[in-house]
């Protein structure tokens, strides 16, 4: 049977937003924590406490890989496809100075294995909806900074649950596809 893939990988510049994502994502309980919450929600309506909780309350935690670069993301994406242990989720930082940036990375991660979920997460508007769309077609979500805890959690979530439906579906493909030619074969003996 097939799993949900719970591999995420995260690419961001931002140290501090790589530990957030983590404790979002892996739901640490401590101090620091409480504090990188408190951080990711600053300007936000919705409390640290109301973030905690739902962070809390995330029955499985995720397996997540950070990255600090778009060549580096390239990187470690192209290893664990080649090791055939793939990423279900790629949540992807646009503005990554000085190298290439999450845009084109995204397409690059694209090109190696055609389904992992990208989401696009960034505070700035250096790309259009629009623009986007002409780099990845279809094959994105956009996400703003400063991000809601919550809403990580679904769209990982989501995504990890997508990716195994994907893949029983192509498992299944596959299987038809057998018993057809099994069927084709039987046939033509018989005829």
């Amino acid at each position: 049977m097939i799993e949900a893939n719970r591999k995420i990988l995260v690419v961001d510049d931002d140290f501090s937003v790589l530990d957030a994502y983590e404790e979002i994502l892996i739901a640490a309980n401590d101090d620091e924590a409480d504090r990188l919450l408190e951080l990711l929600t600053a300007d936000l309506s919705v409390g640290k406490d109301e973030s905690k909780s739902t962070v809390d309350s995330s029955k499985e935690t995720f397996e997540m890989v950070k990255a600090s670069s778009a060549e580096e993301a390239i990187e470690i994406f192209h290893q664990a496809h080649t090791a055939g242990e793939p990423f279900s989720t790629v949540f992807m930082d646009i503005r990554m100075p000085p190298g290439m940036d999450g845009v084109e990375c995204s397409g690059q991660l694209l090109k190696i294995d055609p389904n992992v979920y990208i989401v696009i997460v960034s505070a700035y508007a250096d790309y259009s909806l629009s623009d986007i769309k002409l780099h990845l077609g279809n094959n994105y979500v956009y996400l703003k900074k400063p991000f809601i805890p919550e809403e990580l959690i679904q769209v990982a979530e989501f995504f990890s649950l997508q990716w195994k439906k994907s893949q029983q579906l192509k498992h299944r493909i596959v299987e038809l596809e057998n018993e057809l030619d099994s069927s084709k074969k039987l046939l033509n003996k018989s005829g």
